[in-house]
């Protein structure tokens, strides 16, 4: 039971310690603070004049430099408004421009299809007329035969008759064919001359397009650029701000540290009562480190009991859990069980 009762007390002693040397690092970080800060003012009460006369040399030089990088912005965004407008400007043109292209490639490609619509129509009427003469050739052939076989000679030359009628239209659609032939050349050639005005109306209207996207993306490159030093040049600004800010404070500080001399004395006497406190703390800790390793090695016997109990209950719910499923892989291995009470030891430690 002792043993039981060192382990509680292990516990609480731990946390206990633990808040004694977090209270000791933060009080020794305030004393390094203000140890900076009791040396800067003794500094200043002996150098108020030069220091302050620096910080007013800060505070003119960098104002001067504001001044200028003001006047830089200035320019740049006036340069980057002008770029906006051309842009827009460009745009508009370029649109327009596009559409008057547009509509001559549309154009030329309107004659382009009534060309091949009147070369198609030439082509079909050609075929049929090479139809109809190679029709009228199979009839005379045909009625050429008729004659031949003819009886008497009234029949016979009553198939003559019909022969010479049929030469006749013969050479009608001859001549109708040959006709056609000038008129299908002359559309031939109007078809391709449609052609090349609609290729070259649809390569002016690419290229024309292709040069107002690049002029447009080396406007849109320009203002991107005088964004970024506008925005580099307002970021340059605020610091030369800060500093000029910093500086108007660090006079400020001087002044209030000239005006109140007690105060820099006043800080002096707390930072070494700070330092009896860190040293009466360490003392503390020191006894409480020994008190908790004592703890510690009572409270041994307490843990490995609990150890013990852990890993007599893990298997007990593995020797269920086995039975119950009648599966092997429900019951957990050796290295399952080392594994748990490693992590039982890993609390226990973390406690301490």
């Amino acid at each position: 039971m002792d043993s039981f009762g060192a382990l509680k007390d292990r516990t609480v002693s731990a946390r206990e310690l633990k808040d004694r040397r977090r209270a000791h690092d933060q009080l020794s970080q305030q004393i390094k603070d203000d140890e900076a800060r009791l040396a800067d003012n003794r500094y200043i009460l002996q150098n108020f004049d030069t220091e302050v006369a620096n910080q007013n040399k800060i505070i003119s030089q960098n104002q001067k430099a504001l001044n200028d990088q003001m006047a830089k912005i200035k320019d740049l965004q006036g340069r980057y408004d002008q770029a906006k407008k051309e842009l827009a400007r460009a745009k508009k043109e370029h649109k327009q421009l596009e559409k008057e292209y547009e509509k001559r490639r549309d154009e030329a490609h309107e004659v382009l299809s009534a060309a091949k619509r009147e070369l198609a129509d030439i082509q079909a009427e050609s075929r049929q007329s090479e139809a109809a003469v190679s029709e009228a050739q199979r009839n005379i052939a045909s009625m050429q035969v008729d004659a031949d076989r003819a009886q008497d000679q009234a029949e016979r030359s009553k198939k003559l008759a019909e022969i010479e009628n049929q030469n006749a239209k013969l050479a009608q659609l001859r001549d109708e064919l040959v006709a056609i032939e000038p008129r299908q050349s002359a559309a031939q050639t109007k078809r391709v001359q449609a052609q090349a005005a609609a290729d070259g109306a649809s390569q002016a209207y690419k290229e024309v397009k292709a040069k107002n996207d690049d002029d447009e993306k080396a406007l849109e490159k320009q203002l991107k650029e005088l964004d970024n030093n506008i925005e580099a040049g307002n970021a340059k600004a605020k610091e030369l701000k800060q500093t000029i800010q910093a500086a108007q404070d660090r006079i400020a500080y001087c002044q209030s540290v000239k005006q109140n001399p007690a105060a820099t004395d006043e800080l002096a006497r707390a930072i070494e009562q700070d330092r009896e406190q860190v040293n009466q703390m360490k003392s503390d800790i020191t006894h409480r480190e020994t008190v908790h390793r004592d703890l510690k090695k009572r409270s041994r016997k307490a843990v490995a009991i609990i150890v013990v109990i852990v890993i007599a209950i893990i298997a007990i719910v593995a020797c269920a859990l086995y039975f119950a499923n009648a599966s092997y892989n429900s019951y957990p291995s050796q290295q399952d069980a080392a594994a748990i009470v490693e992590d039982v030891e890993e609390a226990n430690t973390s406690i301490s």
